[in-house]
């Protein structure tokens, strides 16, 4: 998909302009260097074939932002790239229900529409992660007229879609992410000067669905009592996905505190950490290959910790960049990218690596030319 992004875009390059596109997104370049502080690691990683594997996972951190530096700003572009990321989802989730119920027919499985099982694509998160997103793009136009990306009634369905397709994916993290996106837009909503009583309704629908689908579904009840019970056991072969994490996490800041200022090269970092398993235990991590589940101690472990603070500074730096334009789109995006760091190794995947690079791409360079552009009404 990159490789078709990037042959579109070619008829929109102006290398005449190169010099002055450079000096007003120069800040793109963050991630660029956050991509080639890898090659150091790989001069000290004993699996240079993993090492290099993972520079080829993550070069879209380096060649998205240089093409949207070579590109002149353009608002239809802009435009159209959001409409057609938020149709690609809703394409998706249509072929997940349809998957799932292809496999509910020969199986009769209602797990079917759940969680890992729903989610035909990708890890629960990262479908979680595309689909808040594209929530906070939809609510987002009913307070900017300038975005235009559908109508209001359209609109109002398809966050329905979309937040119902996260309940049912249950990733944790992004069930009580979208949950805080739903009742601010909701609350802003109410505030604005549109249909008072209209608006009340939609709230009321919201919390019914919302409690009621948590209540009456045993997979989520249970998934939400896990996380909710969420304790360190004795016994690593019995443990929910939290629970998991939090050994996971442990393992990863003890090998962090043995090496914090080089880590262990981005080719050995994985294995680093199946041995930890191993060692100690901890079967299932083991079995299932388990990276850091935090893209912060991710970096540590690859990289040390000083580019692990430079990855939090590169989040920083874009979010200061937000603020200041009042982009409340890029400042949510930057948020949920934060938040799902905290709890997965995102830029591990290209699933996780194209999005982020091309939306923090797309949405800065957006920012850079309106400034001012999306204040709250």
């Amino acid at each position: 998909m990159v490789v078709v992004w990037i042959i579109s875009v070619l008829p929109l390059l102006d290398f005449s302009a190169l010099k002055s596109q450079f000096k007003s997104n120069r800040f793109l370049l963050l991630f660029v260097l956050f991509y080639f502080w890898h090659f150091i690691g790989v001069l000290y990683s004993n699996n240079k074939e993993a090492a290099l594997f993972d520079l080829e996972v993550k070069l879209s951190l380096c060649i998205l932002p240089l093409f949207f530096i070579a590109i002149p700003y353009n608002k239809v572009v802009f435009i159209q790239s959001l409409k057609a990321f938020i149709e690609g989802c809703m394409v998706a989730i249509l072929i997940c229900i349809l998957h799932a119920s292809y496999i509910y027919f020969y199986t009769q499985q209602i797990s079917s529409f759940f969680y890992t099982e729903l989610s035909y694509f990708h890890h629960p998160s990262y479908a979680s992660l595309y689909a808040m997103f594209a929530i906070v793009l939809l609510a987002e136009s009913f307070f900017d007229d300038s975005l235009a990306l559908f109508n209001e009634k359209k609109s109002f369905i398809l966050i329905g879609c979309l937040f119902v397709f996260i309940l049912f994916l249950f990733s944790k993290i992004a069930v009580i992410l979208s949950g805080i996106l739903i009742f601010y837009y909701l609350f802003r909503w109410y505030l604005s000067n549109k249909k008072s009583l209209f608006k009340l309704i939609w709230i009321g629908i919201a919390l019914f669905l919302f409690t009621a689908i948590v209540i009456k579904s045993e997979v989520i009840s249970n998934r939400v009592k896990e996380f909710a019970n969420s304790v360190v056991f004795s016994n690593h072969d019995d443990v929910g996905g939290t629970s998991l994490r939090s050994f996971v996490w442990k393992a990863s800041v003890t090998l962090i505190s043995e090496k914090p200022f080089v880590g262990y090269g981005n080719g050995d970092a994985k294995e680093v950490l199946l041995a930890y398993y191993d060692t100690h235990d901890i079967k299932i991590a083991g079995e299932k290959k388990l990276n850091a589940h935090n893209q912060f101690f991710q970096t540590a472990l690859s990289l040390g910790s000083f580019a692990a603070l430079f990855l939090l500074i590169i989040l920083f730096s874009y979010t200061r960049l937000a603020v200041q334009n009042n982009n409340i789109i890029y400042i949510f995006f930057l948020g949920l990218v934060f938040f799902n760091f905290l709890v997965e190794s995102m830029l591990e995947t290209q699933a996780g690596v194209v999005f982020i690079s091309f939306v923090n791409s797309l949405l800065f360079w957006h920012n850079q030319n309106n400034p001012h552009l999306n204040k709250i009404k």
